[in-house]
C-alpha cells in the first residue's frame, strides 16, 4: 500500500504543475511578477523532481508520459497570451509560440496515429 502511494508522487507533482498554469496566468495579468517568479520556479523544480522520482521509483506511467509535456505546453501557451495582454511582449511573439506548440502537438499526434498505432498492430 505505501509503495503504491509513493509511486503516485510523480503523477501528483505533474498534476499540480498543470494546475499551476492558472495562478501563473492570473499573476501575470495582475502584474505580480514576484509571484510569477515563484510559481515558475516551483513548476521548474517540480518538473525535474517528478521525472527523477518516476525513474528512481520505477514509477513511470502512461499518464505521466502524456500529462508531463502537456503541463509544460499549457503553462507556456497560457503565459504567452497573458504576457501579450499585459503589454509585456508583442502579440506576434505570443502567436508564434502558440503556433509552434500547435505544430509540435499536431505532429506528435500524427506520428502516434500513423506510426505507433500501425506498428503495434503489426504488418498487414
Amino acid at each position: 500500500m505505501a509503495g503504491t502511494v509513493v509511486r503516485q508522487i510523480p503523477n501528483t507533482l505533474t498534476t499540480l504543475r498543470l494546475l499551476l498554469a492558472i495562478p501563473l496566468c492570473w499573476m501575470i495579468l495582475q502584474g505580480d511578477f514576484k509571484g510569477v517568479l515563484w510559481v515558475a520556479l516551483a513548476a521548474g523544480v517540480s518538473d525535474g523532481v517528478d521525472g527523477w522520482l518516476a525513474r528512481s521509483l520505477d514509477a513511470t506511467s502512461r499518464y505521466g508520459a502524456v500529462v508531463d509535456p502537456l503541463a509544460d505546453k499549457v503553462m507556456l501557451s497560457g503565459a504567452y497570451p497573458c504576457m501579450a495582454v499585459a503589454g509585456l511582449i508583442p502579440w506576434w511573439l505570443a502567436l508564434l509560440v502558440i503556433g509552434r506548440d500547435l505544430v509540435i502537438v499536431v505532429g506528435a499526434l500524427a506520428f502516434h496515429t500513423l506510426y505507433v498505432r500501425r506498428r503495434s498492430r503489426g504488418p498487414g
